[in-house]
């Protein structure tokens, strides 16, 4: 049992004991609109339609640039995880074609600041300075508004919240520094952390 955890998470102002969560799992997109779950680990699909967990922890960031997903804010365009448009469009994909049972609740996570992880993987991508960052949280936040008021045919039914990677990038950003995918042969790619508690205090006070 290993694989499980008891946790309690607070979403939406509400406090939920979760029974069953499954921790670290990775997105994939098999077709381009209809993502699929991959687990850490293990590296392979898996069936979250049985009911069985309340909670799935949807890690929108380490995939690359050439994942993209349909974006139901933006009719017709795609979109990868350099754009904080992945969170409605990763969830309404694995809510549209049924990844996830309906009663489980799908829970996005994006990176806290620019240094959590790679540039080409991250919504902070090319962000440098406070404007840059302002937009970041801006863009989250009418992300999370269309879900919750359901714009764009898009459903908050089975919506359970945010995650990040990690707290500990949001209060010491400067032991973090952003990697700007120099490994990965990127060219041009650049970012600044944000200052610490940024996400903390401007996105965490979303949900």
């Amino acid at each position: 049992m290993n694989n499980f955890r008891i946790d309690i998470i607070k979403l939406n102002s509400r406090n939920y004991t979760s029974k069953l969560v499954w921790d670290k799992t990775f997105l994939a997109n098999y077709t381009s609109d209809k993502p699929a779950l991959v687990v850490a680990g293990v590296n392979k699909a898996w069936d979250f339609t049985s009911g069985h967990y309340d909670f799935v922890f949807v890690q929108v960031y380490n995939s690359g640039p050439s994942f993209v997903y349909l974006n139901p804010l933006d009719k017709g365009k795609y979109v990868n995880q350099t754009d904080p448009d992945i969170i409605s469009a990763v969830y309404h994909g694995l809510y549209k074609n049924k990844v996830v049972s309906h009663k489980t609740k799908i829970i996005i996570g994006i990176p806290a600041n620019a240094g959590a992880a790679p540039t080409m993987s991250n919504l902070w991508n090319n962000r440098l300075n406070s404007e840059g960052w302002d937009h970041v949280a801006h863009d989250i936040k009418l992300n999370i508004d269309a879900i919750y008021n359901s714009h764009s045919g898009l459903n908050p039914e089975q919506f359970g919240g945010l995650m990040t990677w990690s707290i500990l990038n949001d209060a010491m950003p400067e032991a973090w520094p952003p990697r700007n995918d120099e490994e990965a042969g990127a060219v041009n790619q650049k970012a600044k952390n944000a200052p610490a508690f940024f996400f903390s205090d401007n996105i965490a006070q979303l949900l």
